[in-house]
């Protein structure tokens, strides 16, 4: 009886080693499934886009630069980057960024790794790296005010928007159905969190910064970052202000939440990016 038993959990761990293993190996492919993504934007003049490049050791990655209302007047203007999720490209958030520079300020869109047109693999570091050196890039033109700059981030992006504020000063930050961590996700898999190589945490990245301006936005029927996420980012950020709306973690419910997200993001933006003639 004894050895059956023996054998018995030696056969389960090892098979656990194997499954370990296994999530391990193709921990990238979960965590960034670019081949969900696909680009579909083709006249980006037309569309008012301006192409910007970042050069790195895996090749160059592209960005989109879209001029605001207030760009041509003495000073400039601010900029928001907009960071997506990681089922999406930088072509599925132009209409967001077309409505945003009619509020006066200019729009980043940083392209990730693997993305898009933009070479190279995906990691944690990598698009902080890269986030970091087009607001560089940008703070550089005659047509920003330097330090007035907001990071929008959806899902994964916010993660990437949250690591992004400890290496920039951001007048702030907008945080929309925002995961604690991508690290705690493991243990739905059977996975302890320290085996992950991207784990985004957002919850420590909060502790640290200094109390910038936050605003949240949970969605109630959010399966996959559920509301809780957002109440322990609030616990850590209790400054930080909170937008509950209603819908799955890409949709929302009603047109009555999807206005409350484009009024609750305008209204952040005009409070924190007012423009020149404020």
């Amino acid at each position: 009886m004894n050895h059956i038993f023996e054998t018995t959990l030696v056969v389960c761990v090892v098979l656990f080693g194997v499954w370990v293993l296994g999530l391990y190996i193709v921990q990238d492919w979960m965590i960034f499934p670019r081949h969900r993504a696909k680009d579909r934007v083709g006249d980006l003049e037309r569309e008012g886009v301006e192409l910007m490049w970042h050069e790195t050791s895996e090749g160059n990655v592209p960005a989109w630069f879209l001029k605001g209302r207030d760009a041509d007047t003495s000073g400039g203007c601010g900029v928001v980057v907009l960071l997506h999720g990681n089922g999406n490209v930088i072509d599925d958030y132009l209409e967001l960024a077309q409505e945003i520079v009619k509020l006066g300020p200019s729009v980043l869109l940083p392209e990730y790794r693997g993305y898009g047109h933009a070479e190279g693999r995906p990691s944690q570091k990598k698009l902080v790296d890269d986030v970091v050196g087009f607001i560089d890039q940008v703070q550089r033109r005659k047509d920003v005010i330097a330090k007035d700059i907001v990071v929008y981030g959806r899902s994964i992006g916010s993660a990437v928007a949250a690591q992004v504020a400890l290496k920039v000063d951001l007048k702030g930050m907008i945080l929309h159905t925002a995961p604690t961590s991508i690290a705690c996700y493991s243990w739905r898999y059977g996975a302890p969190p320290f085996l992950i190589r991207h784990p985004f945490r957002t919850d420590h990245a909060l502790a640290k910064m200094r109390a910038i301006p936050i605003l949240m936005i949970p969605h109630h029927e959010d399966a996959l970052v559920p509301m809780h996420h957002s109440h322990v980012l609030k616990d850590i950020a209790p400054h930080a202000r909170v937008v509950e709306l209603h819908g799955g973690h890409s949709t929302f419910r009603t047109r009555e939440d999807r206005a409350g997200f484009k009024k609750a993001v305008s209204d952040f933006i005009t409070e924190y990016l007012p423009g020149p003639t404020s």
